[in-house]
């Protein structure tokens, strides 16, 4: 049961994640195409949509683990009371082992989750996309 909620939450955030990358590529896209007119590559334009995608995975990962360890090991004590059982942290290697598989484990469903973004982008018509706002 635990596996399948995992995996669940892993696969409803990678959906969230890659309609995010979608939205934000969709906002964006007169900018990407004026990129194109300036010469950038349409290999270029997906790797820096994907190395966007990183650095934001990567950052709200770091975010994210940061908060979690301050909220176990500030309510340390009050999560003990509430249990009625003693609550044992683990040790601070594994502690940071954990972290940094989160943490991969982020930025990879954060990139994958952008390259559909990325892959769209790579195709825009500038043409098309520049006359829009005329």
């Amino acid at each position: 049961a635990i596996k399948a909620l995992i995996i669940g939450v892993w696969a409803l955030s990678f959906v969230l994640l890659a309609a995010a990358f979608m939205l934000l590529g969709g906002e964006r896209k007169r900018e990407y195409a004026v990129m194109r007119v300036l010469g950038v590559s349409r290999k270029k334009l997906s790797w820096l949509a994907l190395k966007e995608a990183l650095l934001v995975s990567f950052f709200g990962g770091v975010i994210g683990i940061v908060l979690s360890l301050l909220g176990v090991l500030s309510f340390h004590s009050l999560i003990e009371k509430a249990l009625a059982l003693p609550f044992l942290l683990p040790s601070d290697t594994t502690i940071m082992l954990f972290a940094v598989g989160a943490l991969i484990c982020v930025c990879v469903a954060g990139s994958l989750s952008a390259m559909f973004s990325a892959l769209k982008l790579s195709r825009i018509d500038t043409g098309i996309i520049l006359r829009e706002g005329v």
